[in-house]
């Protein structure tokens, strides 16, 4: 009596497929969880740094136009509360001796200044929300000084990210 052939198998199984995507589709989940996590902390980095950033400018432009004047209009000014607003007898530039009045003040959540009651002039932006702006004034017997508090928000996806900054500067004009 003849043998049996055996056939040969070609190709794989149903159950060898199903296996197959099972493991491909588990390792693909795995791979766009990393990519969506890294691409969302690059983002959260992103915006810390456009923050800092915008704060620090902000700060620093602040700080000029203070160590610029010559007095503070203390009646003019609302001192040691939030929103503050700041009123300064100062020059028109660094170099010059003319006389300028000068105002800081929030509209909402945004950070403007007004020179000589002209038009403001926008000091943040970029989806920079001033969340906390307070003015103090510093007096002694040879100086004036003015005393900074200020709080930056930015918001991505959702994620707010805040910064608080504090700065203090005599003015150009002290005794």
């Amino acid at each position: 009596m003849p043998k049996p052939l055996l056939l040969k198998k070609n190709g794989f199984s149903l159950i060898e497929t199903i296996v197959y995507i099972a493991l491909v589709a588990v390792f693909s989940v795995g791979v766009i969880q990393v990519l969506l996590s890294e691409t969302n902390a690059w983002g959260r980095a992103r915006t810390e740094r456009n923050l800092s950033d915008a704060a620090t400018l902000i700060m620093e432009r602040l700080s000029h136009e203070i160590r610029l004047a010559e007095s503070v209009n203390v009646g003019a000014s609302s001192l040691g509360v939030h929103p503050g607003r700041m009123a300064l007898q100062t020059f028109t530039s660094a170099t010059s001796n003319d006389p300028s009045s000068l105002e800081l003040f929030l509209d909402g959540t945004e950070l403007y200044m007004s020179r000589d009651a002209g038009a403001p002039t926008l000091l943040s932006g970029n989806g920079i929300e001033i969340s906390n702006l307070v003015f103090y004034h510093i007096t002694s017997e040879t100086s004036e000084g003015v005393r900074v508090e200020l709080t930056a928000r930015l918001s991505w996806k959702g994620v707010v990210k805040e910064k608080k900054m504090t700065t203090a500067v005599i003015l150009r004009g002290s005794r």
